[in-house]
């Protein structure tokens, strides 16, 4: 819908812009006639060709600078937004980090730790929830930071979680959802408040009491760790932390030889000498507040030494003396440091989030910077890192704010709030007058080029450019223009998100700032999606839907993230939704073919990718879609055809190529799969998904040394994807390099514990080494992870087999089958069994299906035949052999150098009695064959055909034969 509203507003303003040159070129053509034939017309119609002439000049060429000067990034209709008065983008609680809150502190936050013995993670297993109260600034936030730290160290806690600005905005009604969306209940989790008694009011309290109900009903087992100052520890706090349940620690007193230790540690991160007398006199002279010694260093950081004079000197003054002469020794020095300091106090008094990107634009605008506002915003940001010094400090996009500093200057509430309005109100008329000025100056040099200057001598000596300015100015100076050019940026473009969400967070509300903040939440929900961080967009998405019930693409983005959660009906419903909206935009029909793709409802999906190309028939995005789909229905030349399209339309899109090459390799045209990995990796160097998958062709092609190479390739472009990792593994396991193999199944598995391909081709390489309890141990847990891995299940039912318990082998056969019925290898490997145990007639039942779904199964014919031996039926045993050794000879005269199909074309010989063929073919394939694994399967094979017939003239002499061979392998690689 919005390509077709963007078509839809380019098809209106290419109008507008072609009335304009119409008006132009008729007053132009008209001003020729008067200017050759004046007689011709009356006196007043020169005004009349003036006027015409110049409205049309100025409507034409200003449209045309206002269409290519201004970012126009969308158009959709004008839509009634819901009632979401004190929404904000920034969410209820955010996740943080002890890198984070030790960062907050600046440099104070760099000092090591003094261990004074009061708290630690011990307390928090204890009591579960833990208020640290202490005098102000005696080093509460470092403690809590301090147990945190530890607490994630030893295990205790994996993620902490602390309240923001915006828990006093969003309604109570919608809170607990809010923060349900952005707790991941899997981890143990520690709720972290930060000086408590900060804002005290019961509403805040109530609010804080609904976040910790919500998180511990998400997690019993979750922590809670507060901070406080000593001084706001009311009857009304008391209470509430009672009524919490929380555990009350009094944070003492730094001791002598703390606070010496507390100097000592200092000393690196100022930038001056401390005399050992200093050291004494700050130990000695000092509260045993952490800060009242962090203070006294940083009052000193203009010195090059601290001696006991200074410190003295330092110490005589309180607190509130200090720093106002602090304060007034940087605003000494950087004149807009106190425009700055202010400008923060107004937003903490405000109680909006103290973003530092508006926080400085607001002291710009303070400052007044009208005429020379990049040397004031240079002059702020220099005042800002002069503050740094006292710990204020920019961290992840937010001011951190050291509480002394800032007291002296808060305001009121609604004061400060009102002073924050005007300043957004007055930064977008300035940032509106600067887009009308830009257009105006474009106009004007399109009117003062040379082409227009040479059109005509006589033209030139006319008044048509008078004129042209007269209406110039008179545009410029008309407030109606500005109102009307003010209404049409506020619809069709964006301006400063962080200004939007200032205003949002300041309750000022009207459909416009709606309908920029939906934009700029879709815009972020993107964006979560792409960085993985799905909860974070589902969260965004919603938010949208309350500004904005009415529209698909905040269905689509929600649809996508529920996807990849793998929440499959929730993604349904999101997109359902979303076309019910919008039923002929063709992206939003193709995501929901992807979801139904994943879901394995392929027809759907079909559907909806052909539903997409019929309404963009050039959709290349959806064409290819549509190929991945035939695939894995394995209509193979279906899916060439997609691709074929796709990459006729857009040939530089790598990962076309790729898919069509990975279905080159599911229909065994390796050659033609490597042309297409290759042409993948010629468009992009660094394609590690083109590089693997030419790695796993290789592999198939059974060279292994090039398969390793692109694998080591790819692992070097992305260390930590698993997926290649494994099937590096997979190689190394068929060049009988198990150790190897190993070694990197479990790198996967330490990736990502709950990859179930790792696991499982761990298992199968269990087996191979006859580690058959390992084995089985990984398949059990593989199958625990997703019950419907039907080749994980197989692989365990031929591990049954060979440790001969073979009900197990046949429940999991069966099991494999319901999950897939067209396997015909699974139904293959269950007849297989019923041969060993005996059961000839079950097993020519299963091994009938398996070449009803395979023809070409040669494999289960053989066997097949060698079930009908067993119940004395020569002619159906010689039918199934016989068929087995033409669909084998065709496959050798195509491929003489599969070693495997030759061995199985020998056996087949075999069995069939013609021992000469079978001892021809035999030897023909150990002259050149190198590998071990199919010499070892090879013998497997013969030795199971002679269980069941150990009188078969000529097995003894082969089974030599191949021994012989095996043991000269081994010498050779050992050799090697």
């Amino acid at each position: 819908m919005a390509r077709r509203q963007k078509r839809n507003y380019r098809k209106s303003f290419r109008l507008f812009v072609g009335i304009g040159a119409f008006i132009l070129a008729f007053g132009f053509i008209v001003w020729c006639v008067y200017s050759l034939f004046p007689s011709l017309f009356p006196a007043w119609f020169k005004k009349v060709v003036q006027i015409t002439g110049g409205f049309g000049a100025l409507l034409a060429l200003s449209s045309a600078a206002v269409t290519v000067i201004l970012p126009i990034r969308e158009l959709t209709r004008e839509q009634e937004a819901a009632d979401a008065t004190g929404l904000a983008d920034s969410k209820p609680i955010r996740r943080v980090k002890y890198e984070t809150l030790t960062a907050r502190l600046g440099k104070s936050g760099k000092i090591p730790w003094i261990d004074r013995g009061a708290a630690n993670p011990g307390l928090l297993r204890e009591h579960g929830r833990v208020a640290i109260v202490g005098w102000m600034k005696s080093g509460k936030t470092r403690e809590a930071a301090e147990i945190i730290r530890t607490a994630t160290e030893d295990g205790t806690i994996a993620a902490v979680y602390e309240p923001t600005s915006a828990l006093d905005l969003i309604k109570q009604d919608s809170l607990a959802e809010s923060i349900t969306i952005q707790v991941d209940d899997r981890e143990r989790t520690l709720f972290f408040i930060d000086e408590l008694g900060l804002r005290p009011e019961k509403e805040r309290l109530e609010r804080l009491s609904q976040c910790l109900d919500t998180i511990t009903n998400l997690r019993r087992d979750t922590y809670c760790l507060i901070t406080i100052q000593q001084e706001r520890l009311t009857d009304t706090v008391r209470d509430w932390l009672s009524e919490h349940s929380f555990y009350l620690l009094e944070l003492g007193a730094l001791n002598i030889s703390q606070r010496q230790e507390l100097v000592n540690t200092s000393k690196d991160i100022w930038e001056f000498h401390i005399t050992p007398d200093a050291v004494n006199a700050l130990a000695n002279l000092t509260d045993g507040r952490p800060y009242s010694i962090v203070f006294t260093l940083q009052q000193a950081s203009q010195e090059t030494e601290l001696s006991k004079v200074l410190v003295e000197k330092l110490l005589n003054q309180s607190d509130e003396e200090a720093w106002a002469e602090q304060r007034r020794n940087i605003i000494s020095l950087e004149p807009l440091a106190e425009v700055l300091l202010e400008s923060i106090a107004t937003f903490v008094s405000a109680g909006v989030t103290p973003r530092a990107s508006s926080i400085k634009q607001y002291a710009c605008y303070q400052s007044g910077y009208k005429r020379q506002r990049q040397n004031v915003f240079n002059l702020i940001e220099r005042a800002a890192k002069r503050w740094i010094t006292f710990d204020i400090v920019e961290t992840e996009g937010l001011f951190t704010i050291p509480e002394p500093l800032v007291l002296p200057l808060l305001k009121g509430n609604n004061t400060a709030k009102s002073e924050l309005k005007s300043f957004v109100a007055q930064y977008k008329s300035d940032w509106l007058n600067t887009c009308l000025i830009k257009a105006m100056e474009a106009f004007d040099g399109a009117f003062k080029t040379s082409l227009w200057k040479k059109t005509s001598r006589k033209l030139s000596k006319i008044s048509l450019p008078k004129t042209y300015y007269r209406v110039h100015n008179f545009v410029v100076d008309s407030s109606t223009w500005k109102r009307t050019f003010g209404q049409l940026i506020d619809k069709f473009f964006y301006w400063p998100v962080d200004r939007i969400l200032l205003l949002a967070e300041l309750g000022e509300y009207t459909s416009r700032e709606n309908y920029l903040l939906y934009n700029a939440l879709l815009e972020k929900g993107s964006s979560l999606i792409n960085e993985e961080r799905y909860k974070d967009a589902i969260d965004c998405c919603t938010k949208a839907m309350i500004l904005s019930s009415n529209n698909a693409r905040a269905y689509t983005y929600r649809g996508q993230a529920y996807r990849c959660l793998e929440k499959w009906e929730e993604a349904i419903a999101d997109q359902n939704r979303a076309v019910e909206i919008d039923q002929n935009y063709s992206w939003i029909i193709a995501q929901r073919g992807i979801t139904y793709r994943l879901m394995k409802r392929y027809d759907d999906a079909l559907n909806d990718f052909n539903r997409a190309i019929e309404l963009d028939s050039k959709h290349v995005w959806a064409i290819a879609h549509r190929g991945i789909t035939y695939r894995l229905m394995k209509r193979y030349d279906d899916a060439l055809n997609s691709f074929n399209r796709a990459i006729q339309l857009d040939g530089k899109h790598g990962w076309i190529v790729v898919q069509r090459g990975i279905t080159c390799l599911d229909m065994n045209q390796y050659k033609n799969a490597l042309q297409n990995f290759n042409q993948a990796i010629k468009l992009d160097h660094s394609d590690d998904l083109a590089i693997a998958h030419r790695g796993i062709t290789y592999r198939l092609m059974k060279q292994y040394e090039d398969a390793l190479n692109d694998f080591n390739q790819a692992i070097q472009l992305d260390s930590t994807d698993g997926w290649v990792i494994t099937h590096r593994g997979i190689t190394y396991r068929l060049m009988k390099q198990y150790e190897d193999a190993l070694n990197d199944f479990n790198r996967a598995i330490e990736l990502d514990k709950t990859y179930d391909l790792a696991i499982a081709q761990r298992g199968f390489t269990y087996r191979l080494m006859k580690r058959y309890e390992d084995a089985l141990n990984d398949f059990n847990r593989a199958i625990e992870l997703d019950e419907t891995y039907d080749w994980a299940i197989a692989q365990r039912g031929i591990t049954y087999r060979f440790i001969r318990q073979y009900d197990d082998a046949l429940n999991d056969f069966n099991r494999a089958i319901e999950l897939d019925n067209k396997d015909s290898w699974v139904i293959s490997e269950k007849g297989f069994t019923y041969l060993l145990i005996g059961n000839y007639g079950d097993a020519v039942r299963e091994l009938g299906k398996a070449t009803q779904q395979d023809p070409e199964d040669d494999w289960s014919l053989y066997l097949k035949s060698l079930a009908h031996r067993k119940l004395s039926a020569p002619d159906k045993a010689l039918s199934s052999l016989n068929q087995a050794i033409s669909i084998a000879d065709q496959e050798y005269e195509v491929r003489p150098g599969s070693y495997l199909n030759t061995f199985d074309l020998a056996l087949y010989h075999l069995a069939n009695r013609n021992i000469q063929e079978a001892v021809k073919y035999y030897e023909t394939a150990l002259i050149t064959c190198k590998n071990i694994y199919d010499v070892e399967t090879a013998i497997t094979d013969l030795e199971g055909f002679s269980k069941l017939f150990p009188k078969h003239q000529g097995v003894s002499v082969v089974l030599q034969l191949l021994k012989s061979k095996l043991n000269e392998l081994k010498k050779y690689l050992n050799g090697l």
